[in-house]
């Protein structure tokens, strides 16, 4: 019996990346006002299907859903910002002061082919700002989205930035991208042809080569923009210009669900190989999807990095590693018979209470195969502690790299594994 196909066990080093990406991610959103939020994982599936257009895959073939006894139909989220907007409704956060700043961070599902870095359960961390139409939200939560990734490590990255307009603008530009795709009907994929009328934004996501060779050609929304639609991404773009944020403004960016409306953005990263980019993070402005989902107008603007193909690419070439591996246990206890075990616990408690992170071999018998273990976890310090130093009341710590070591009170053991691993009170 093996896991589901797109499922996967987490463990070990690239468990590391996780756990520390997880953790600096909340520190810098709280840092900037965002409180945080979980929402179920199942989700009444009307929810989601409410939110996209007929033809949208994550509708037709993506989502996981099902019927309970009862009747109910049900789906594991695929995304959060539908949820988002319930639990803002629901939970009477209209009537906090606005705008709302909620981050979250958990699993999702879809059923799509698995690829590196993509999963059919994974990882995500997001940001929404609710109540706000202004075009600062917009960039602020770009704002903060990058100096995540750069406190991640990541310096060789790029937002690609597009408005796709209000209704009235999407509306022309629909017109006229319909009658595009009717006229090059014949170069179009299959899956292109049958969304021309039902999803016709869809082609500019298309990855087919027939597809991406006719983008130059296609009616571009940007052209269509309302004056009030260009003022708002021409702010937006500017306060990105004093904040020092590269981007990129990509006419053809669209997002691949159906709810954005105005400000798209999408972060790229250049870390794994200089002439290939990776999309890393993405979102966009949702105004009318609470409308949408039977509420009352609500503006939002959100996005949401997938954490895996950010843990992979920062474990494949090493970023922030020192910072990480900090994260992780930097002594193991390793004990030599029934005594010294007994004592062993009341020092790895004292440890503990100091946040001292450390782990142990406590079920083990034999020193050398601890000292093993130790050695392939990568472990800087080992403490042996067997009869002697249980009579002495003394600990000894090897140097896992040198292999030196030396002697230590056990009244002095805190202090000591403070001074060694730079920890201040």
């Amino acid at each position: 019996m093996q896991s589901v196909k797109g499922m996967r066990d987490i463990f070990g080093e690239i468990l590391n990346y996780h756990q520390y990406i997880e953790k600096k991610a909340r520190e810098i959103a709280s840092f900037y006002g965002f409180l945080e939020i979980e929402t179920p994982v199942v989700e009444k599936a009307e929810l989601f299907i409410k939110s996209e257009e007929q033809g949208n895959p994550v509708v037709e073939k993506e989502m996981y859903s099902f019927r309970t006894k009862g009747g109910d139909f049900l789906a594991l989220r695929p995304d959060n910002t539908p949820s988002i907007i319930r639990a803002y409704f629901e939970n009477g956060f209209q009537g906090w002061p606005q705008p709302v700043l909620l981050s979250y961070g958990g699993l999702f599902y879809r059923h799509e082919s698995p690829q590196q870095g993509r999963y059919r359960e994974f990882r995500q961390f997001g940001l929404e700002i609710l109540g706000e139409t202004k075009s600062f939200a917009d960039a602020f939560i770009i704002y903060v989205f990058c100096n995540i990734l750069k406190d991640l490590g990541f310096k060789n990255f790029i937002v690609h930035l597009n408005s796709l307009g209000d209704k009235t603008c999407q509306k022309q530009h629909r017109r006229e991208l319909v009658s595009f795709l009717r006229r090059k009907k014949n170069y179009l994929c299959a899956e292109c042809k049958k969304r021309a009328k039902t999803n016709p934004l869809k082609f500019f996501d298309c990855k087919n080569p027939k597809c991406q060779e006719l983008k130059s050609q296609a009616p571009l929304i940007i052209n269509y923009l309302c004056d009030e639609c260009k003022s708002h991404f021409k702010e937006t773009v500017e306060i990105l210009d004093e904040l020092s944020i590269p981007y990129y403004l990509d006419s053809t960016l669209v997002r691949g669900l159906d709810y954005y409306s105005r400000t798209v953005f999408e972060i790229f990263s250049k870390e794994a190989e200089p002439n290939l980019a990776l999309s890393l993070c993405g979102g966009g402005r949702y105004d009318y999807l609470a409308k949408m989902l039977g509420f009352k107008d609500l503006a939002g603007i959100g996005g949401a990095f997938g954490q895996e193909r950010i843990a992979e690419l920062m474990k494949s070439k090493g970023l922030s590693r020192e910072l990480v591996m900090k994260e992780k246990p930097r002594i193991f206890f390793a004990q030599i018979g029934e005594s010294a075990r007994k004592k062993a616990l009341v020092l790895l408690e004292e440890l503990r209470n100091e946040k001292i992170g450390a782990i142990h071999g406590i079920f083990k018998d034999n020193l050398r195969n601890q000292l093993k273990i130790a050695g392939e976890l990568q472990i800087p310090y080992a403490i042996i502690f067997g009869q002697k130093e249980l009579i002495d009341k003394m600990i000894m710590v090897r140097d896992m790299k040198t292999g030196g070591q030396e002697n230590i009170p056990q009244e002095k053991m805190v202090e000591y594994f403070k001074e060694k691993l730079g920890i201040r009170n």
